[in-house]
């Protein structure tokens, strides 16, 4: 008999009596409209190699119950009715996906997933915070990749920061009640190299913040508060970062780079949706002795010199050289 590994089941009213060989460690349902914590329950020989779950449009009202302490990837997609298994501790979680589902999720607690590496929520309509119990929690070190995106309500990260030391990707983005990005980023967040923040105008650093000196990439767009703030961030003082891109219509933001804005072994610029920008300072451009790649986009300046790369785009998407 064939060692069956994986499982699908599709458009199915009740898995109850179902019986799944034990050696089944993928299991991925869709458009399923019964009680999933039953699912788990009737059936305990999947617990024993469960390690990853997908779960995809279940339109109907849907409780996943106490997940197998087995599981590495929970994955959800297009169920909204979906209640997520709160509060149970999910020790050995490493891997969670939320897209357009779980309107039942207020709050993510952080702490119930101590040995997760990413956690991305996309579409949450409810979600307002991501949470620790008792202040800063110390086992997050093995997090390093998080994405809050389209969130309408999310509004807030972890009171007095998220210690978080391995943390490598942050992405932001279309959260519109968010006002500050986490605190004491520069301290907690020491080995993250890609900060991507968009489509949040009033967003801003939380006050005495600063950027880790880790970064290697940097991309903000269409977050007219932060970049106003500019000239406080001190960029020069990240001398590891690589890439910087800049987007937002800013009404003060006429020339470009400004005096000491940016660190000089920078490699690669994006200058976009600046349709304020009318210069190029070319005397300050050629100080980033490092710099092989501008890319400019959707926006007309003046270029009195030319550098190694210049890549202009077109609002058409055509590239011009």
């Amino acid at each position: 008999m064939p060692i069956v590994r994986e499982l699908t089941f599709i458009d199915c009213e009740n898995l109850l009596s179902q019986e799944f060989p034990p050696t089944v460690d993928s299991l991925r349902i869709e458009r399923y409209h019964g009680q999933l914590g039953s699912l788990f329950e009737a059936s305990m020989q999947v617990e024993r190699c469960l390690q990853h779950l997908y779960i995809s449009d279940c339109s109907s009202s849907i409780s996943i119950g106490c997940l197998p302490t087995t599981l590495r990837t929970l994955e959800i997609n297009n169920c909204d009715k979906l209640e997520f298994p709160f509060p149970h501790s999910h020790k050995f979680l490493e891997r969670i996906c939320i897209k357009n589902s779980c309107d039942f999720l207020i709050s993510f607690p952080l702490n119930s997933f101590p040995k997760l590496n990413m956690l991305s929520i996309h579409g949450c309509k409810t979600l307002e915070s991501l949470y620790v119990l008792d202040g800063l929690c110390q086992d997050l070190t093995s997090l390093s990749y998080l994405y809050i995106l389209v969130c309408p309500n999310f509004a807030s990260f972890p009171k007095g920061g998220l210690s978080a030391t391995n943390l490598t990707k942050l992405k932001i983005g279309q959260c519109d009640k968010l006002k500050f990005l986490p605190e004491k980023m520069h301290t907690l967040f020491p080995s993250l190299q890609y900060l991507d923040i968009s489509d949040r105008p009033d967003v801003e650093l939380f006050p005495e913040a600063s950027f880790p000196l880790s970064l290697l990439k940097l991309d903000i767009a269409n977050c007219n508060k932060l970049i106003a703030s500019r000239m406080s961030w001190n960029l020069r003082r990240l001398s590891a970062l690589e890439n910087f891109s800049n987007g937002a219509e800013s009404a003060d933001l006429k020339s470009f780079p400004e005096e000491g804005l940016l660190p000089t072994a920078i490699t690669s610029l994006t200058i976009s949706g600046i349709s304020c920008l009318k210069i190029l300072d070319m005397k300050r451009m050629q100080e980033l002795t490092s710099l092989k790649e501008l890319w400019l986009g959707d926006v007309t300046v003046v270029i009195s010199k030319p550098l190694l790369a210049l890549y202009c785009r077109s609002t058409s998407g055509q590239e011009l050289y």
